[in-house]
Order: C-alpha cells, then structure tokens, then sequence
C-alpha cells in the first residue's frame, strides 16, 4: 500500500509540494463519522464546514504564522486545520501558565517560504527550549509510515490523549486525516472508558500504563497500546502483558515529526522497534543521524534560525540488533567523570531497569571529595518490590566498581511523571 490522499479534507490540510499523493485508496464517504467525543460524532462534511468557518474568520490573521494555544479539544482541531488550510504556519502553544511562549522572529526563514506546517516548541530530555519548523508534508510522511506499521484500517477508533501542542498529539491527528480511521476526543483517560467508546489504538507513557495496571484495568479491547516517551522496562512490559495490553514500543522526536521506530506487540525487552518508513539512520560509533521525508525545516533557539539540512543528530546512543531492532544505549550528553572514569548515566538507567519491579529510574551524579562525583540513583518500584538494599545487592554483578550506585534512593511521593534532573537533584539534596 502507498500513501492515501487526503481527499475529503484536500481543500483543508492542502498537501504542499512533496505530501504523498498516490491515489489507491477508496474515496470515503462525506457522512463517515471523522471525529468523536463521548456526547457527539462529527462527519467529515461537518468537520469541513467548522474548519472552512474558521478559515474565512482567520483569513487576515497575519500573513504567514498564526499563533494558537491548544490542548486537546475539538475546537483546538478545527483551528489548526483552518491555519493550514491557508497556507500558514501554526504555532502550537502549550496554554497553561509558565510554559514557554513563542516570539516572532525578526525575520522568516526562506526556508518556511511556500510551505504550511506546524511549529511546536521542545527541549527534548535536557537543553534550552527550541521551536520546531515541521511543515505539512513531513507530518504527512510520518502519519502514513506509522498507519502501514500499525496495519491501520478504517474500522479503528484513535484516541487524542497527547495534547496537540505536543508532536505526538499532531501524529494522532493526521493519522484520522490520512486514514479517515475516526479520532476520539475527550473521554476519560481510563482504558474502561477509552475501551467504552470503541478506541482501539492508543499512545500512553510508562507511567500511566503503571498506573492503570496498579489500579486493576486491563486492555483487552485495545488492538494497540504505543508506549513512548521513556523506557519501558522489562517488569512493566510482563505486567503489562498478562493484563491484556497490547503493547508495541517506539521512539522518535520532534525533529522527526514524530515516530522514527515502531515495534511488533510484545517487543523484545530493551527494543524500540524497526525504523518506519521514509526515513533512514546512519549511526557511527556513538553518533547517529535520521534523515528522510519527515525530517522538520528547522528550529529556533535562543531566537536564532537553525536548518536541518534535512538531517537530525540524535542525541541518544543508537544501537541496533541484526535483524534491525533500534536499541536506545543512553544519551551522549549523560556523562559523568569517577576516579578519571566516564560513567555513563543512562548505561545505569538501563540495567536497573531491566531487574523485577522496577517501574523507571534516573541517575544523577553526586559531587565526592575522592573521586570527583559519584552515581546515586532515584528509583521507583512496584509496592511489591523488594527493597534498595536488595536492589544494590542485585546490581553488583550487573555493574562495575564505579558504575554502581553510591546511594539508591526511593521516587519522590506523588510524581507519577518523569522527574526533571533540575528537581531530581533538590530531591536528592534534601535526602543526603
């Protein structure tokens, strides 16, 4: 199968030069059920009817960037759409208090110039923020790689759980523009009720998947669980599993508008899968750049324009498996110097990961007056899990001398989430 055109939504997410285009899919029906929410249905007819409303209104609104605050709501939807029905760039915006906001540049990239797209702010695991350039053709790409891995067909129901100033909530989106496979919007973020409605492909990070499997819900009526944003780790995969979640790992970027990878259900522990399609990986030693159709234009930081030239460093160490399997070894950049030794922070991540009952971990490095610094660990477990004494106890072999641990300290009560290194080391300072 090829790229499907977007044919009922052409006039509203207008493919700009270089968008797939082949024509091998059916044209759909103007009363097929595009958008749902748990109170209504929104048929494509209807969906163009707000969107092209929404256009007229925005039509003066700048002459090449419209600036939105979304989330996840159906108006959020309408008011991309009609941005990129007119040929503009959106800038997403996170809408709650103290997220970064967006400055107009002094001038526009040429780069930008004749194209539509999304501008999407990110600063990755560490690093200053950067507002990303992915034009419409990249997303495009990307929708139509990850719907011919994931098998997707008209009859699947997508669920809108990653708000849509986030990369991974835009993927979400196209993938119902290139497929008409409807979008659900607003239901409750639980599988019972997720399940209730008819979602059968979901995105979820490891953290609420613990969640749920902890509180007794299980998956069974998912025909897909994709779990991103963090390793999933070899305990949470097999409870995961026995609950009757379908889980496939994946990694990827905003640079890459998105997924880069995609695994089977039921991946092999440590794995995130094999490249998508319409992009490629090149790694040498412990560098690796993605190139392909969904690589972004570009991105600003610190104000300044910066190109990709059609490539993106990533800043993980990338390995993969003979039969092509991505393995994420650890960030670059997570490097600390013991006794004249790099220790690789994400290295320790990994291991510890992989023992029973460890739901996530982060290593941090600790200032020591022999060796320079030292690695403690924050680690959170299943409440049956063992305790860090008997964790330390088996790392000894997993680990050497001065990769192992100098203290293992328990998750922080109440953050659910990752933790940011910033607030892992005031946490870690108020425990040592």
């Amino acid at each position: 199968m090829t790229a499907p055109p977007i044919r009922l939504l052409e006039r509203i997410v207008r493919p700009s030069e270089g968008s797939p285009t082949p024509d091998d899919i059916g044209e759909r029906g103007s009363s097929r059920v595009l958008i749902q929410t748990p109170d209504d249905a929104w048929s494509a007819r209807a969906l163009y009817d707000r969107v092209h409303a929404r256009a007229r209104a925005l039509a003066g609104a700048g002459a090449h960037v419209q600036v939105v605050s979304v989330d996840k709501a159906l108006d959020d939807v309408i008011t991309i759409l009609a941005g990129l029905s007119l040929g503009k760039w959106v800038v997403v915006q996170n809408p709650h208090p103290g997220a970064v906001r967006w400055s107009e540049p002094k001038s526009w990239p040429h780069e930008l110039h004749g194209q539509a797209g999304v501008v999407v702010a990110t600063s990755g695991s560490t690093g200053a923020p950067k507002w990303v350039a992915i034009s419409e053709a990249a997303l495009g790409w990307s929708a139509v790689a990850a719907a011919l891995r994931l098998g997707l067909r008209a009859d699947d129901v997508l669920a809108l759980q990653l708000p849509l100033y986030h990369v991974g909530g835009l993927g979400q989106l196209f993938r119902t523009l290139w497929m008409h496979a409807p979008l659900l919007i607003g239901a409750e973020s639980t599988p019972s009720a997720l399940q209730a409605h008819g979602a059968t492909v979901i995105s979820v990070v490891p953290t609420q998947l613990a969640r749920w499997i902890q509180r007794g819900y299980r998956g069974d009526g998912f025909r897909t669980v994709i779990v991103g944003g963090a390793p999933l780790t070899a305990s949470l995969r097999e409870a995961a599993l026995s609950h009757g979640f379908p889980v496939r790992t994946t990694y990827g970027a905003t640079e890459t508008a998105s997924m880069i990878s995609l695994s089977e259900i039921a991946p092999a522990p440590g794995t995130s899968g094999r490249l998508l399609a319409y992009r490629d990986v090149v790694i040498d030693d412990d560098h690796a750049w993605v190139t392909g159709r969904t690589m972004a234009v570009g991105h600003w930081v610190n104000g300044a324009w910066v190109p990709s030239g059609g490539r993106w460093e990533v800043p993980d160490v990338l390995q993969q498996t003979g039969d092509g399997q991505l393995v994420i070894a650890g960030r670059r950049d997570r490097v600390i110097i013991s006794g004249g030794e790099n220790i690789m922070l994400a290295r320790i991540e990994h291991i510890i990961c992989t023992l029973p009952g460890v739901l996530q971990a982060l290593a941090l490095g600790w200032p020591d007056d022999d060796l320079g610094s030292r690695p403690i660990v924050i680690v959170q477990q299943t409440p049956d899990a063992g305790s860090t004494e008997r964790l330390m106890e088996q790392l000894k072999p997993l680990l050497h001398g001065l990769e192992r641990p100098m203290r293992i300290l328990p998750w922080p009560d109440g953050v659910a989430h990752k933790l940011s290194e910033r607030d892992a080391q005031a946490y870690a300072a108020s425990l040592l």
